[in-house]
Formats: structure tokens, C-alpha cells, sequence
């Protein structure tokens, strides 16, 4: 019960205390602009959550939070919300007079936010919240976008739509940014399990699936969020203009491929070439993981293709053959990372293997592309 009365009356205290100080932030700073703020301050928690998460059950194994206490941590009385914990020691009878001190602290800042969520935690104030933030930003002079590959046709228009997207639709810029946290987490899981070990040396470890279920999955999930939007309905767009859905499907499966999946591999590289006994053992291993995650962004797409951002958002939405696909690509990130050490011990074999998952990334690109023009072709805008 104490556990369960600090979790609640932690969270409570910061619901309100965020509400006032956006309302607060709201009277000096344009919501756009407040709303941008606002994600990457998500972002930055984030990552401080998934750090302290590898450090609490890795790094410290629990040992150090264990000794963590008011009386030989004065630091956590800067830290508010840690008062709550001292509720814990209070039930439990071995609380010092620091941890009642603690306690009674947590207590009168809960008080304290009475007044402030008085009228505020209500629909009705919700919604001219809601209203206030609508406010459009102002129109400002940019530089034209020219992205190397997209330059011209269906590509760029896609390419402007998705920075027009990560600028202003927070759904969407919350999605890509929040898998930069994500792996990071996975890369600090896999240094204790062989992820960073040289797979062409045959005194590496097997690295784990970790590194690879990043790698397989993040493609999908950016593809996912490339698909749906709250203004789903400026989709009307696509059906008015001559432009060809088969490829705009298409280059928006190229832009997650190229500058997502692209540079999560170039940074991976990066980071395995410092590790690895030679450089172009990080840049092959690197080439093997990206089209491993590109075959399966191809199958997503072959699944279930759809125009960029113009689906409505849809909670619990699921079909029985995407569930396949996340299987399959379960099973191959699994199987990958025991398979490639043995492949690597050969030269011959290396480049064999390469050429396989080309030939086969060419077959699926084929296929795909007669999937979507049969598919999409028959669509049809529904406000």
C-alpha cells in the first residue's frame, strides 16, 4: 500500500505541475514552438530513463540504489519526487528521521498542487487548452530542400512532405525521435553480450539478438508512422494531382530506407569499426544488417502498402498477417547474429552470401512494386 500511495501521489504531483508550467510557458512562448520543446524535452527523459534503467539492473546490479538513502545521499533532497520513496521506509518501521523528514516533505508538495489543479483537470479546460495551442506559427523563409536521390518527381515531393511532417506534426516527430533512446538502450544492452565483439574473428562471441531487433525493427516502426496522421485528410492531395501512388508508396519505403535505416547503419559502422580488428569488418557486418532490414521493410510494405500520412490514426490496429511478418522478422534476428559468424570465416562464402541477399532484395523490390501498383491503384479518398 505505501508503494502503491508514493507511486500515485508522485504521479499526480507531476501531471499538474507539468500542466501549470506548459499553461504558464503558454503566455510567453508560440505553442509550436512550445510544442517542438516539448519533444525533444520528451526525448532527453527518455534517454535519461533508459540510462539510469541500464545502470540500476547492469552497470550498479542494483547494488548501489540499494544503499541509497537521505542521510548518505544529501543530493536527493534536489530531487523532489525521490521524497516520495520515503514513504516506503516509513510503512516498513525503519525509517530515520531523514526518511520522515522525506515523507513528510512528499506530502506537503502533494498539498501544494491542490490549488493548482483546481479547474484544470477537466475536459472543458482540455479543450481551450487545445484551442490555445492550435494557434498557427508563423510563415518563415527556408532554405529549398534538396536531398541527394530525392530530387525530383514523387521522390521529393515525398521528401518535403516528411519534413514538413516532422516539423509540425508532434504524433509523428515523437515516433522518429523516439528511437534514438531506444537504440542506444539496445547497443548499452548488447556491450555486455558480444555486440561489440569482432564476428570475423573466431575468438568473438555470439553477440545476441538485441543489436539485430533494433536493426530489423526500427525500419518498420519508422515506416508505420510515415503512413498515419492527424491530418490524414489533406490526403485528398494524392487522388487530385497526377502523380503516381505506386511510386509515392514506394519512395516513402526508400526515404525510411535511405536516411533512417541509412544512417542508423552508417552511426552502428561507426561504432563497430572503434571495436572491430579492421574497418571493413564493421563496414560488411553493417551491409549484411542493413539489407536483412531492408528485405523485411520490403515485405512490410508488400503487406500492407499505403500512401505516406494518409491513414487515420488508429489504436490496436492489427491484422493477422502483419503478425507474420514481425514473427519472421523475429526468427531472422534471432538466427542472424549466430549465422553470420560462420559465414564470415570464409571469403568465398562471404561473397556468396552477399550476393544471395542482393538477389533476393532485388526479387522483393520486383514484387513489390507490381504489389503496390495492383494495390494502390484501386484506392479511393474517403474524408
Amino acid at each position: 500500500p505505501a508503494t502503491i500511495l508514493a507511486v500515485l501521489l508522485c504521479d499526480l504531483s507531476v501531471a499538474i505541475l507539468v500542466i501549470t508550467g506548459y499553461v504558464g510557458l503558454l503566455r510567453w512562448v508560440h505553442p509550436a514552438k512550445l510544442r517542438r520543446a516539448m519533444s525533444y524535452l520528451q526525448l532527453v527523459a527518455a534517454t535519461s530513463f533508459y540510462v539510469m534503467y541500464y545502470l540500476a539492473t547492469t552497470a550498479f546490479q542494483s547494488a548501489f540504489l540499494a544503499t541509497l538513502a537521505f542521510d548518505e545521499a544529501p543530493w536527493l533532497w534536489a530531487i523532489p519526487f525521490t521524497w516520495f520513496a520515503a514513504f516506503v521506509a516509513v510503512a516498513s518501521g525503519t525509517a530515520t528521521a531523514a526518511a520522515w523528514l522525506a515523507a513528510a516533505a512528499a506530502v506537503l508538495l502533494a498539498l501544494s498542487c491542490l490549488p493548482l489543479a483546481a479547474g484544470r483537470l477537466s475536459l472543458d479546460y482540455a479543450r481551450r487548452i487545445r484551442e490555445v495551442s492550435a494557434v498557427g506559427e508563423p510563415a518563415a523563409r527556408r532554405r529549398e530542400l534538396r536531398l541527394p536521390g530525392f530530387g525530383r518527381g514523387e521522390a521529393r515531393a515525398v521528401a518535403l512532405l516528411v519534413r514538413a511532417q516532422f516539423r509540425f506534426d508532434q504524433r509523428f516527430r515523437m515516433g522518429v525521435l523516439g528511437i534514438l533512446p531506444l537504440t542506444g538502450f539496445y547497443m548499452l544492452l548488447g556491450m555486455g553480450g558480444g555486440a561489440l565483439d569482432d564476428p570475423f574473428t573466431a575468438s568473438a562471441r555470439q553477440s545476441g539478438p538485441g543489436v539485430f531487433f533494433a536493426i530489423v525493427f526500427i525500419p518498420m516502426t519508422l515506416h508505420a508512422a510515415l503512413t498515419a496522421s492527424e491530418s490524414w485528410r489533406a490526403a485528398w492531395i494524392f487522388f487530385a494531382t497526377p502523380v503516381s501512388h505506386a511510386r509515392v508508396v514506394v519512395a516513402a519505403k526508400n526515404f525510411v530506407a535511405v536516411y533512417f535505416l541509412g544512417s542508423y547503419l552508417v552511426v552502428l559502422a561507426a561504432v563497430w569499426s572503434f571495436y572491430f580488428d579492421a574497418v571493413w569488418h564493421a563496414v560488411v557486418h553493417a551491409a549484411f544488417a542493413g539489407l536483412l532490414a531492408h528485405a523485411l521493410l520490403q515485405l512490410h510494405v508488400i503487406v500492407k502498402p499505403a500512401l505516406p500520412f494518409a491513414a487515420e490514426p488508429r489504436k490496436g490496429e492489427g491484422s493477422f498477417t502483419m503478425f507474420w511478418v514481425i514473427l519472421l522478422g523475429s526468427l531472422v534476428a534471432g538466427i542472424f547474429p549466430f549465422l553470420l559468424p560462420l559465414v564470415y570465416r570464409s571469403l568465398a562464402l562471404t561473397l556468396v552470401a552477399m550476393a544471395f541477399l542482393l538477389a533476393v532484395t532485388a526479387g522483393i523490390e520486383y514484387a513489390l512494386r507490381l504489389r503496390v501498383a495492383e494495390v494502390i491503384g484501386d484506392l479511393e479518398f474517403r474524408s
